[in-house]
């Protein structure tokens, strides 16, 4: 790494250090422990997937670093220090920076190909049509594990580059990989959307033969990240929000083992579909990960707040996404205490050409009513924002003006 990047990225580091130290990252930690632990002491509030292209005022995120690893570090760096000046909401800025080791092999044998349409140049985010790979049975075999380690000229060469940057400023984690299950996300993606939904009435075996072998994979990548202590373990966030737990006796095993981890599962093409096909094709798959992990987060966009009795199916649930295409009043209704509601207000409410903060607090309110009465435990992600019609100031306000709601 260039001496100029290096000193770049220590004077940022340095910055990141001083918010990593104040009072209030303790504060906030105890905020997400006890909201893990379904002992909320109030409702909490954070930000996911931010269309950081319309986010930059007065050069705050213009990077300056040359190198390719540099440059990946500086944004880090600068997003954070952007995140708690503007838009804190209860984030936590851990006083340690994270390492994840390059491990290759963590995949199924097969890419996603597709075209795509883009309204903005600048926004990473597009729309895609996926080619379908999986016509045949035969197609299949295309779906395969690989030998999984860890690229180590890629490892030594981060490990270095971030000793040289976070020396006598940070101490540096070398963490693993975090396991998600998104079968039937990664399934249409290969096969296609419509094609999936077709086939769960035209080729039902075929649809369970995919998953049989998607699932093998993912036992196979679990094992063999177990077997190299390389499945990370009590992961600091889980959907982007912090997941600080008691892990009971499991915080004392040292062991790599998905048991001292957290799984993300979900499969939102069930959106579209009845709670019998969700279960018949989801099911029986996420129990079988499930079961492998000491908690597990279920759910993204598909709306659940009517299918909380398949979610009681599966193993280890601490977590259950509701999304803006459910109705977060009934969903609190059917979870009750059993798990913690991760509710996901909706983001086309700043996406608009105009900004209606009344309909941001009552959807807001509503939720909190219904959590209140029902006795659940919740936690508001704003997430899935790919525009704020380039006005940052809109999340900067959205933060503090729900801040207020869950504290009052």
């Amino acid at each position: 790494m260039k001496d100029c990047d290096v000193q770049r990225l220590r004077r940022l580091a340095a910055q990141y250090k001083e918010i990593a130290i104040l009072d209030a990252q303790r504060e906030n930690l105890k905020l997400w422990y006890n909201l893990n632990n379904k002992t909320p002491i109030r409702p909490t509030l954070i930000f996911g997937d931010i269309p950081w292209h319309e986010m930059n005022v007065d050069d705050e995120l213009t990077l300056e670093c040359e190198g390719a690893i540099a440059r990946g570090i500086e944004t880090f760096l600068r997003q954070k220090i952007y995140l708690w000046k503007h838009m804190p909401g209860d984030m936590i800025v851990r006083d340690y920076i994270d390492l994840h080791v390059p491990v290759v092999g963590c995949d199924y044998g097969i890419d996603q190909k597709f075209e795509y349409k883009q309204t903005d140049e600048k926004n990473v985010i597009v729309g895609k049509t996926y080619i379908d790979q999986l016509q045949s049975e035969e197609d299949l075999q295309k779906i395969r594990a690989s030998e999984i380690r860890v690229d180590q000229a890629a490892y030594d060469q981060l490990a270095e580059e971030f000793e040289q940057v976070f020396s006598g400023i940070l101490d540096v984690r070398h963490v693993g990989v975090y396991f998600n299950f998104n079968a039937w996300d990664l399934l249409e993606s290969w096969h296609g959307v419509e094609n999936c939904l077709f086939d769960m009435i035209d080729r039902p075996e075929f649809l369970h033969m995919a998953m049989r072998r998607i699932t093998d994979v993912s036992h196979h990548i679990i094992d063999s990240l177990e077997k190299i202590n390389m499945l990370a373990r009590h992961q600091d966030d889980i959907m982007f929000a912090p997941a600080d737990c008691d892990w009971g006796e499991q915080g004392t095993d040292s062991g790599c083992s998905a048991k001292n981890a957290w799984v993300f599962g979900t499969a939102q093409i069930f959106s579209s579909v009845s709670l019998e096909m969700h279960e018949e094709f989801e099911l029986p798959y996420a129990q079988e990960i499930f079961a492998r992990f000491g908690k597990g987060y279920y759910g993204c966009c598909e709306p659940l707040h009517d299918r909380i009795s398949m979610v009681d199916k599966i193993p280890n649930v601490q977590k259950v996404s509701i999304s803006p295409f459910a109705d977060s009043v009934k969903a609190a209704e059917n979870i009750g205490k059993k798990y913690i509601m991760s509710n996901k207000p909706n983001p086309a409410f700043v996406a608009t050409a105009s900004m209606d903060w009344g309909i941001v607090e009552r959807d807001i309110r509503k939720t909190l009513r219904a959590c209140r009465e029902s006795g659940t435990p919740v936690e508001f992600i704003l997430k899935d924002i790919s525009t704020v019609a380039y006005h940052p100031e809109r999340l900067w306000k959205w933060s503090e003006v729900v801040k207020n709601i869950v504290c009052e």
